[in-house]
C-alpha cells in the first residue's frame, strides 16, 4: 500500500499578469514562493515517508517542488505525465487584454469551445488516468507536485468526486490501494 500527495502549485505569476497559463511556462510569483515555505510544516506533519518528489515540468511546478523537496529533504524528479493541460494553445501566454486586441477570432473560438494548438480534452483525460497509473505502480509513498486542471481530471475521472477547486498549495493525500483521502487541505469538492 502506497500514498501520493497531490500538491498544487502556488501563485505564479500568470496570476498577478492576468495572463492565459497553461502550458506558459512563467515563475512563481514571491508571495507563492512564501506560499509553499508555509506548506512544508503541514506536509511534515502528515507524518508520511515521502520518497521523492515528482513534478509537472512546469516552472511554477519545478520551483514549488524544489521549494519543498529542500524543506523536507526528499529527492526531485520531474514527470512529463503531471503537466497541465495545454487549453489556451495559440493564446498560452498572452495577456487576456493582448489576445482579445490582437487574436478577437481565436478568443471568440476559446469561447466556443476550441482553440488552435490546445491538448484535446479526451486526450487529456486519457493522460491523466495513464499518469496516475504509473504513479500508483511506483509503489513508495510520493509527492506528486502538478496544477488545478490536472488535479481537476484526476479527481473527476479516478477518483470519481465532484472537484470545484485546488487553492494554490493545496494538497491532498491519496491511498493507492482504497483511493480514500486519508487529508486535505485547501480543496474545495461539491457535497
Amino acid at each position: 500500500m502506497s500514498k501520493i500527495l497531490f500538491i498544487r502549485h502556488s501563485e505564479s505569476i500568470d496570476d498577478l499578469t492576468n495572463q492565459y497559463g497553461g502550458w506558459a511556462d512563467l515563475d512563481l510569483s514571491p508571495h507563492g514562493r512564501q506560499q509553499y515555505a508555509e506548506v512544508i510544516p503541514k506536509v511534515r506533519d502528515l507524518n508520511e515517508n515521502f520518497s521523492v518528489i515528482l513534478h509537472s515540468p512546469l516552472k511554477r511546478a519545478k520551483e514549488s517542488a524544489y521549494i519543498l523537496g529542500s524543506g523536507l529533504g526528499v529527492e526531485v524528479r520531474e514527470s512529463v505525465w503531471l503537466k497541465e493541460k495545454n487549453g489556451y494553445g495559440l493564446l498560452t501566454g498572452l495577456t487576456k487584454e493582448e489576445a482579445k486586441s490582437n487574436y478577437p477570432e481565436l478568443v471568440e473560438n476559446m469561447d466556443n469551445g476550441y482553440i488552435y494548438g490546445s491538448e484535446p480534452e479526451d486526450l487529456f483525460v486519457e493522460r491523466v488516468k495513464k499518469a496516475y497509473q504509473i504513479l500508483s505502480s511506483m509503489n513508495v509513498n510520493l509527492i506528486a507536485v502538478t496544477h488545478g486542471g490536472f488535479l481537476s481530471r484526476l479527481f473527476e475521472q479516478v477518483l470519481s468526486k465532484k472537484y470545484i477547486k485546488a487553492h494554490d498549495a493545496g494538497f491532498i493525500l491519496i491511498d493507492t490501494e482504497t483511493l480514500e483521502i486519508s487529508h486535505s487541505d485547501s480543496f474545495d469538492f461539491e457535497n
